[in-house]
C-alpha cells in the first residue's frame, strides 16, 4: 500500500500476521527454518531461528540414529523450536501490536515513544532481547517503562 503525504510517499508493507506451523516431518524427511515454521519478519529473528531448528534437528537426527523411533525424535525436534521460538514470537507480536499498528495521537509519540527510546537502560534491554541476552518474558516490564517516563519528563521539565 502506498501512502502519499505532502512531505514524501510512505510504503505501509507491514502485514499483521501470525505465526504458521507446519508438520515438522514425516518418514525420512524434516523441515527447519520458515519451512518449519513461517512467521511475521518483523521479529528480525528469521536467521537465528533457521540457525536454531537446524541444531535441534541435528541433534534429534543423532538421537535417531542412536536408536530413538524417528516420530519420537520428530516430536522432541518440535517440543525444542516451540520452547525456544515462541516466548520471543510472543513478546515480539506484543510489542510490534503496541509500537507498529496502534496509532498514538502525536502527542504521545513526542513524549512517551521519545522518553522510552531516549532511555538507555530501556534500549539496552531491547538490544540485549534482539540478541537473545535478555529472555523474553523478562525484558519488558511495567515498572521499568514507567521509570523511563518519569526520567523523561523530568528531564523535560528541569531542562
Amino acid at each position: 500500500m502506498v501512502v502519499e503525504d505532502a512531505h514524501q510517499p510512505m510504503v505501509d508493507f507491514t502485514v499483521n500476521q501470525d505465526t504458521i506451523y507446519r508438520d515438522p516431518g514425516g518418514p525420512g524427511w524434516a523441515l527447519v527454518g520458515d519451512a518449519f515454521h513461517q512467521k511475521n519478519p518483523l521479529d528480525g529473528q528469521g536467521i537465528y531461528n533457521t540457525l536454531f531448528t537446524a541444531q535441534a534437528l541435528a541433534q534429534q537426527i543423532q538421537a535417531h540414529r542412536d536408536g530413538q523411533p524417528w516420530p519420537q525424535a520428530l516430536d522432541a525436534y518440535a517440543e525444542q523450536v516451540h520452547a525456544e521460538v515462541d516466548p520471543m514470537f510472543r513478546v515480539t507480536m506484543g510489542r510490534i501490536a503496541r509500537e507498529v499498528y496502534l496509532t498514538y495521537p502525536d502527542w504521545f509519540a513526542a513524549t512517551v515513544g521519545r522518553w522510552l527510546y531516549a532511555d538507555e537502560d530501556y534500549l539496552e534491554r531491547w538490544i540485549r532481547l534482539l540478541i537473545r541476552d535478555l529472555p523474553p518474558d523478562t525484558w519488558f516490564s511495567y515498572p521499568r517503562v514507567a521509570k523511563s517516563v518519569l526520567v523523561g519528563a523530568w528531564n523535560d521539565l528541569t531542562t
